[in-house]
């Protein structure tokens, strides 16, 4: 059954449905800490250089100009701090640092998103990326969530999704990313 979560971005909460999918993992990561699987109840204590990693695909054909993630729901302490980091295969895409959320928005150049012009019934603040592998269907895509300064608890970790969104008259189409896989790099 989907749970569902929220997500505080300014003063609007987003309401997410969430689905589980299954993945692999990797025996390293790319600094050479030891990468696994998802622990038992699917909640992990992250600290500072610890990294939550979704690796993803995007469906072709469907043009869009935002992508949108959220991780899991954070609880506990108030004084931690992440990055999100964007890549298509080993090319980095984008980065926003010192963040204390567990969603991320990253959009195209040409993106109305988050500006007055904007059709988007949500909007915030995103980092712009080259969006060409995103909009084309043809991303590598991974999306590390690395802790700058911690501890923070996350939960719901095999809940993440990662989003696509395309603008429309009076709001958006969404369409989730596919999730290959979730791991911890510890």
């Amino acid at each position: 059954m989907p749970r569902r979560a929220s997500a505080i971005i300014g003063t609007t909460v987003l309401w997410l449905s969430f689905t589980s999918a299954c993945g692999g993992s990797t025996p390293t990561s790319p600094s050479g800490t030891t990468c696994g699987p998802l622990p038992a109840g699917n909640s992990a204590t992250l600290r500072a250089g610890e990294m939550f990693r979704l690796r993803f695909r995007v469906p072709s054909g469907l043009n869009p100009d935002v992508m949108f993630s959220i991780i899991g729901l954070p609880s506990g302490a108030t004084t931690w701090r992440a990055s999100f980091r964007l890549y298509d295969g080993a090319t980095l895409l984008g980065v926003q640092d010192d963040v204390h959320d567990t969603a991320a928005f990253f959009k195209s150049p040409e993106s109305l998103f988050g500006t007055p012009a904007s059709t988007y019934a949500l909007n915030g603040p995103a980092t712009v990326i080259t969006f060409t592998s995103i909009a084309g269907g043809t991303i590598d895509g991974r999306l590390e969530f690395v802790v700058t300064s911690g501890p923070v608890l996350v939960s719901d970790l095999d809940q993440g999704i990662i989003e696509v969104w395309r603008p429309r008259q009076g709001g958006m189409d969404a369409t989730s990313a596919v999730i290959t896989s979730r791991e911890l790099c510890r």
